[in-house]
């Protein structure tokens, strides 16, 4: 699908998906994409090096921008778009995939894996038309379900690199037009791995040519429609870092309940029924085993789903 650069006014929450940019396209000092684009070229001569090759003999595995979106209620990210500047011809039988995960760690790791795309070919993305930026789509089969405020959308090129070098690049902003902590590379070379920024490996304030849909109505597989019957289903504590949470909710109808757990893979980590049901209830259960990150808590009934969220810390 084709797309061009436009512009959108700041954030608001909405149930329908938006389309949202690193915060640097969005500020009136960086629209201008006359003034502010660094398209990569294919004979390294010029350019930003976002992208496949080689860094001062470091492989440029993936290049990763961060996303912000403050909400107060858990959002998925379906799809991302890159405007890619290159993409060499001698590479296109190699693929491509894109990756969401959570904000990096304190020790610079990258946070929790949210999401991998379907792969495409370096022969189907989409280059600069006319002029005109144009962004390659990545699909999310299972789309990321965040609650926190920043994201990581990681661009996989490491299939290059099996026997293979050629270029692939994405089109950034111009040096002092962008944040340099939020664009950030994967590199690998003499057994060593490494994720820096880009001010830190090229003294660059600059980010990358990236869009995420983001939809704060939640439609992957880890959810289901709000329940028509209001069970004031609660989770405490919350956030927690105890060995427990408890689980309170009220049954008005009776009949058979399950309450489950599940984490951001939608793997069912925790479940309890209960054939039938007329009460108020609560179910505890251990989380010492599990990593901290977000968890939805699902409760199933006569009146259909309620859902919630409880986070680990």
């Amino acid at each position: 699908m084709e797309r061009v650069v436009d512009y959108h006014p700041p954030i608001t929450h909405k149930a329908v998906p938006e389309l949202i940019r690193p915060v640097t396209l969005t500020t009136e000092s960086c629209t201008d994409t006359s003034a502010t684009v660094y398209q990569f070229t294919a004979d390294n001569s010029v350019g930003y090096p976002f992208g496949s090759g080689t860094v001062n003999g470091f492989n440029l595995l993936g290049t990763i921008q961060r996303f912000i979106y403050p909400s107060q209620q858990p959002y998925q990210v379906s799809e991302v778009g890159v405007a890619f500047a290159v993409a060499d011809s001698s590479a296109f039988n190699q693929r491509l995939s894109a990756r969401i995960y959570n904000d990096l760690n304190a020790d610079s790791t990258f946070g929790t894996l949210l999401a991998i795309s379907d792969n495409i070919l370096v022969s189907e993305v989409l280059l600069p038309d006319s002029g005109r930026i144009q962004y390659t789509t990545f699909t999310f089969p299972d789309p990321a379900v965040l609650d926190r405020d920043s994201f990581l959308v990681y661009i996989d090129a490491s299939d290059i690199y099996e026997g293979f070098e050629g270029d692939v690049a994405i089109i950034s902003t111009t040096d002092s037009c962008g944040f340099g902590r939020n664009a950030l590379v994967d590199l690998e070379g003499s057994g060593n791995r490494f994720i820096g920024s880009v001010d830190q490996v090229y003294g660059l304030e600059a980010e990358l040519y990236m869009t995420a849909t983001v939809d704060t109505t939640i439609t992957s597989s880890l959810f289901s429609p709000i329940a028509t019957t209001d069970y004031a289903a609660e989770a405490f504590p919350n956030p927690g870092t105890s060995a427990m949470v408890t689980i309170a909710f009220t049954t008005l109808r009776a009949g058979q309940y399950t309450i489950s757990m599940v984490d951001a893979r939608g793997c069912t980590i925790r479940q309890q029924r209960y054939p039938r049901l007329f009460a108020d209830q609560r179910v505890s259960w251990e989380l010492k085993e599990l990593p901290t990150g977000l968890f939805i808590y699902r409760l199933d009934g006569p009146g259909g789903r309620q859902s919630g969220k409880v986070v680990v810390h």
